[in-house]
């Protein structure tokens, strides 16, 4: 089985690492806890018995070895699907196979001899644990043992084929399907010996493990199942040392005992191996270097712990051709052999009677530690003998149950009687199996399941019955869920607002709900003569079919389709199938998902479309710094990748601009404060490149259950290229609005966009076929030559005295002029020039010059001279010359004076725009002071309005704390009297009867106690709704509080912890009212660290209660702090702490805090509370430092 999906239950898996024939193995994670895991997977979907109860009988073993310390720790096992999942713990290890794999891959080699043997004493100890659990594991190889590189530890695995028989007789097996592995199995695993197989199975295959560690390969290799087989029974091993000369003698005589084909022969325990692989270890670090001359006496601390009988064949000698044969005994016996044999016969059957007995013993703890109860009962029907199961199932002792009749134990115990009366007569009846209600000691009801076995003697006379008792109360408990999950299947089906229906192997419609049946507008009776393919929109009949059968396979599957209704129409479903194998059924809930994927589609239209739009969509939370929840992808045009942002690692606030976070927090908090849901502000971000843009942030706040911020959600538009044409505009604007006595005041570009007067100037030079130039009154260009000749761009203008004479030549052509062009000769070149000013209020801010033509008149050897004059080629410059366009005068003149309409047009344009200017800043000024009164005079409404709440509020406090104190002074007075009488009564029922009855002076006690209780309660009352005066006195707080301390360290018993600042100034204060505030402070954290204590206590973890008490200057005055490490509070309670009456104790008045807020606040401070439940408690009391006489 292999997981759907990337989890099995409730684990994660997260990648496979092993795959055997029968099992998957995964290293996976438990969601809930995200503790490491690995699962063992049974590989089959819908494995066989024999598979199932082999993992059952794994985890059994492991449960039984869990104190193990090289074990692998079973965690569980749990059904999933149809199968079982064995789940283990993530030791962090690997196989041993493949870490010697690793390590010879890398060059390193075989083990050290000091690693190894620290490896083979872990190995030893673990096997003889094992084996203390009488546990046999049969299946030791070094794919069976992980290993820790890093801490060097190793676990045993793979217990699936595990015994806890002492030993057992194997049958013979065809090779491949033998247990264990076959390069590792025991000659006796074979089942061709008739040996026995114990313990010391798993000591040769520990010895294989351990001899293919030092030489890299077990001591008999070959893909020949019988030739393995035959090698283990008949051919010795090369000793160790043969094939790694850096095994020493004694480690190799060790494994070649391990190997030895008798188990007799072998080490005969796992702790003898360790005795001597710990003397090796010892030697090699005292001793010796190698080991190489060191010996000692084999196994002399051996012991098996395990009574075997021998299996060896005596009384046989060695024929010349190696096979034994029987020695014939002679005629005669000597007497000694005879006293020998006779003491032999003796030994024999001394052994006979241990044998006998061991298997009394083994018996008897079979019987006692069987998973189920069993019991004997005489003839009489009396209990003669019960096991220890059976005594943990009905919780009484051996001594009370033996000897009783069996039906007193039985709820319907008169029924019982009759029916065990009939067994003993030999009257059998119909059902061997019987399910009983047996009452156990405690009065409860445990049902069982009883199997009777009729006990006979030698001659068929009946002397007692046998019974086994399973406790069925899970059984019960499982049926009584199934018949509730019956009826919630029934309700669910019924009520479901989804559509249901039951199918079978060929979808074929067997069961449906109503939901169903208004899905599709068909009748109940008309959908059961139907199948899937009926209505079935998107596949055909052959994958309808195709796809029942892969849900069959794999036991569910969840998908969407479409479905076809009666009235033609298509719906979009969302199905959740399960396939039911023991009934070949298929269950399905059909969800109708058609708006949902319509939404999801429009809602995909509308990301699409804001992915593709400027403003970015975001959602950042209101902690510090403001961490990034949401954006949307195109947040990309400030360089930054969603994720980047998701991360964490940019928060929003380091994307603002340094110069505007400072009063962007304080506008944000402003907001805040107020309570505002949504807020426009514009600021600059900068990119991730570096640059600043501004951005238009449109943030709606969103707020938890008490106001407070969490959240700020909105859009962010990027207005770079508006907020950078308004700064041309104002800066305009500005130029605009500033008087004109001098040109310099006003720019061209403050008047005229330059990229339409670039269009202006190029549409004219084209229509007009001159070349065209707007520059500044000093000749200094504005805007880009256009129709430029070659003979000026590239001939005289390459010149410095060339352009030095064109920028004069333009300055003079430009000069102002009201009547009409200036058309001259140009000044340089000698080409017709003609020019137009632009003017506003009079003020020349222009020049739109034309020209660089000439005409059939002109010289031209004279500008050949002019062209010696500044330095040009004679060649070059008389080509340019004469490629220059030649215009009639006339022609040149019309174009003149058609420049100069268009130049006293502009003109008159611009002084419009500067008188428009005037006007727009004008009354954007008065705007502006309106907007400033405006909110000045809703600011004041605001602060007003909180000023008569707050007096509002006062005047009923103040009203209810008037009742309150009338109706206190009425019910003190009419309590202490009494009170009073009672308190005088009891001590003088104290002084008559000093020595009397202990019982009634404690009773006399409890009464003054409860009297001094409600005494406290009454003066509680009195001293909130009526006050008392304070006496004021200037005074320094430390070393009074250093006494109030002292005072409670006596009476707390927890520890007290007090940080005092050393230059505290001196404070107005009222010690007594003051050590009030103190002690109740003081007691309520006292109050909260216990009742911490108790939680602790109850969930069996460590807690050491604290409580700290804290002074330090503030601003303007002095904050003590008492702070405990207790229960805390939730939000609620902090909110309603200081409020009259309000208590979460069992006892009390609810005025503690607030009689403590109220004297603070006399001392005109201030008292504030942090709590968090489970989380502790901080008060702190501030306390203004005020001048004498103030």
């Amino acid at each position: 089985m292999r997981p759907l999906g990337k989890t099995i239950g409730n684990y994660r898996i997260l990648n496979q690492i092993y795959e055997s024939p029968s099992s998957l193995i995964y290293r996976a994670v438990r969601q809930p806890d995200h503790k490491p895991l690995i699962l063992k997977v049974l590989k089959q979907t819908d494995p066989s018995k024999p598979e199932w109860n082999r993992y059952k009988h794994e985890y059994e073993i492991l449960c039984k070895l869990g104190d193990v310390k090289n074990v692998i720790r079973a965690h569980g096992l749990e059904p999933h699907q149809k199968t079982l999942v064995l789940v283990l713990e993530d030791f962090g290890g690997e196989s041993l196979k493949a870490s010697m794999a690793l390590r010879l891959a890398a060059g390193k080699g075989l083990l050290q001899l000091n690693d190894f043997l620290d490896l083979a004493i872990q190995l030893a100890q673990g096997v003889a644990d094992v084996h203390s659990k009488k546990v046999i594991h049969k299946s030791i190889d070094p794919t069976n043992i992980l290993f820790n590189r890093a801490t060097r530890q190793l676990r045993l695995i793979d217990f699936g084929t595990s015994s806890v028989l002492g030993c057992e007789y194997p049958s013979p097996h065809q090779p491949d399907s033998l247990e264990g592995s076959l390069p590792y199995i025991s000659p006796e695993q074979t089942g061709r010996m008739n040996r026995a197989v114990d313990y010391r199975a798993d000591l040769y295959s520990l010895g294989v493990t351990l001899y293919e560690i030092l030489t890299g390969r077990p001591p008999f290799e070959g893909d020949d199942p019988l030739a393995l087989v035959h090698a283990h029974l008949a051919k010795v091993p090369r000793p160790a040392m043969d094939l790694n000369p850096r095994v020493p003698r004694i480690v190799s005589d060790m494994i070649m005992r391990l190997l030895a084909k008798n188990a007799e022969d072998r080490y005969q325990s796992a702790y003898g191996l360790k005795a001597d692989l710990e003397r090796c270890r010892t030697a090699l670090a005292g001793l010796q270097d190698d080991l190489a001359e060191f010996s000692f006496e084999l196994g002399s601390d051996d012991f098996s712990g395990q009574f075997h009988l021998p299996q060896k064949l005596y009384g046989r000698t060695a024929h010349p051709t190696g096979a034994k044969i029987a020695q014939p005994l002679p005629a005669r016996v000597e007497t000694t052999q005879s006293l020998e044999a006779e003491q032999a016969l003796q030994e024999s059957a001394e052994q006979f009677n241990r044998i006998l007995r061991q298997s009394a013993e083994n018996y008897r703890d079979l019987y006692d530690e069987a998973p189920i109860g069993y019991t004997l009962y005489d003839e009489e029907g009396r209990i003669t003998r019960v096991n220890r199961r059976f005594l943990e199932i009905l919780g009484y002792t051996a001594e009370e149950m033996l000897d009783r009749p069996v039906w007193d134990f039985v709820v319907e115990r008169e029924a019982a009687r009759e029916l065990i009366k009939a067994k003993l007569a030999g009257i059998e009846p119909p059902s061997k199996e019987l399910e009983r209600a047996y009452r156990r000691k405690d009065g409860t009801v445990v049902p069982v399941l009883i199997e009777d076995k009729i006990v006979r003697d030698g001659e068929g006379r009946i002397t007692g019955v046998r019974s086994t008792i399973h406790d069925i109360t899970e059984r019960k408990k499982a049926e009584e869920a199934l018949r509730e999950s019956a009826e919630q299947y029934r309700l669910i089906t019924t009520t479901s607002m989804d559509g249901f229906h039951i199918i079978d192997r060929t979808g074929r419609l067997l069961d449906v709900n109503e939901a169903f049946c208004r899905m599709l507008g068909y009748s109940r009776d008309e959908l059961l003569r139907m199948s899937v393919p009926d209505f079935e929109a998107m596949e055909s009949r052959e994958g309808v079919r195709k796809h029942l059968q892969r849900i069959e396979e794999s036991g569910s599957d969840r998908f969407e389709t479409r479905i076809r209704r009666k009235d033609g129409s298509i719906i979009d479903v969302e199905v959740s199938a399960t396939f039911m194998s023991q009934s070949g059924r298929q269950l399905t809930f059909l969800q109708d998902v058609t708006e949902r994927k319509r939404a999801h589609e429009e809602l995909q239209k509308a990301i699409m479309v804001l992915e593709n739009s400027p403003a970015v969509l975001i959602r950042l939370s209101a902690d510090r710094g403001f961490p990034v929840e949401f954006v949307s992808r195109n947040v990309s045009q400030f360089g930054y990748t969603p994720e980047e942002l998701l991360s964490g690692k940019v928060p929003f606030i380091s994307m603002i601009h340094p110069e505007d976070r400072t009063w962007l927090g304080s506008e944000v908090r402003k907001h805040d404060k107020r309570g505002d849901v949504h807020f426009q502000m514009e600021y600059r971000l900068v990119t991730k490149e570096g640059k600043s843009r501004w951005v238009d942030d449109r943030t709606m706040i969103v707020r938890d259950a008490h106001g407070r911020a969490i959240n700020h959600e909105g859009i962010i538009l990027d207005i770079t290229e508006r907020k950078l044409a308004e700064e041309a505009l104002e800066k305009r604007v500005v130029a605009l609005t500033q008087p004109l006595d001098s040109a310099e005041n006003i720019a061209f570009e403050h008047l005229f966009n330059v990229s339409d007067m670039q269009r202006l100037q190029d549409l004219f030079a084209q229509a007009c076929s001159v070349a065209a130039l707007i520059t500044n009154p000093d000749g200094t260009p504005i805007t880009r030559p256009s129709n430029f000749s070659l003979f000026c761009e590239e001939i005289v203008r390459k010149t410095a005295k060339g352009v030095q004479n064109c920028m004069h030549s333009h300055a003079m052509i430009g000069k102002h002029h009201l009547n009409g062009p200036d058309i001259q000769l140009c000044l340089s070149a000698g080409l017709w020039n003609a020019g137009a000013t632009i003017t506003v209020g009079g003020r020349h801010i222009a020049n739109f010059l034309v020209g660089q033509v000439r005409n059939e008149a002109q010289d031209e050897e004279t500008i050949m001279e002019y062209g010696r004059e500044i330095g040009a080629d004679e060649e070059p410059f008389r080509a340019a010359y004469r490629k220059v366009p030649v215009m009639p005068q006339k022609q040149f003149e019309r174009v003149a004076h058609v420049l100069f309409a268009i130049t006293t047009q502009l003109s008159t344009s611009a002084y419009q725009n500067v008188q428009q200017a005037r006007f727009i800043a004008d009354r954007r000024r008065a705007e502006e002071e309106l907007s400033k009164h405006r909110d000045h005079l809703e600011e004041l409404v605001r602060d007003r309005t909180k000023e008569l709440e707050a007096a509002q509020e006062q005047l009923v406090k103040r009203e209810r704390l008037s009742v309150l104190g009338q109706l206190t002074a009425t019910v003190s007075h009419e309590l202490r009297n009494p009170l009073g009488v009672i308190r005088s009564s009891a001590f003088y029922l104290h002084e008559r009867i000093k020595d009397g009855d202990q019982k009634i002076q404690k009773h006399l006690d409890r009464i003054e106690m409860q009297v001094d209780i409600c005494d406290e309660i009454v003066g509680e009352l009195l001293e909130y709704t009526r006050g008392s005066s304070s006496e004021m006195i200037e005074g320094e707080i430390t070393p009074w509080l250093e006494k109030q301390l002292a005072e409670a360290r006596g009476t707390v018993g927890i520890q007290l912890t007090s940080v005092f600042s050393n230059d505290l100034p001196k404070v107005f204060f009222d010690g007594g009212k003051m050590s009030r505030v103190i002690t109740n402070l003081l007691d309520n954290a006292v109050h909260a660290v216990r009742d911490m204590t108790r939680k602790a206590e109850e969930e069996k973890r460590e807690y050491e209660p604290k409580i700290w008490v804290r002074t330090a200057r503030a601003e303007g005055g002095v904050v003590i702090q008492v702070e405990d490490n207790g229960i805390g509070m939730d939000e609620e309670t902090v909110r309603r702490a200081s409020e009259p009456l309000f208590t979460t104790k069992a006892r009390g008045t609810g005025l503690g805090l607030s009689i403590v807020k109220k004297i603070v606040e006399e001392h005109d401070g201030t008292l504030s509370l942090e709590s968090e439940l489970h989380g502790g408690t901080k008060v702190t009391l501030w306390m203004p430092v005020r001048e004498r006489g103030s």
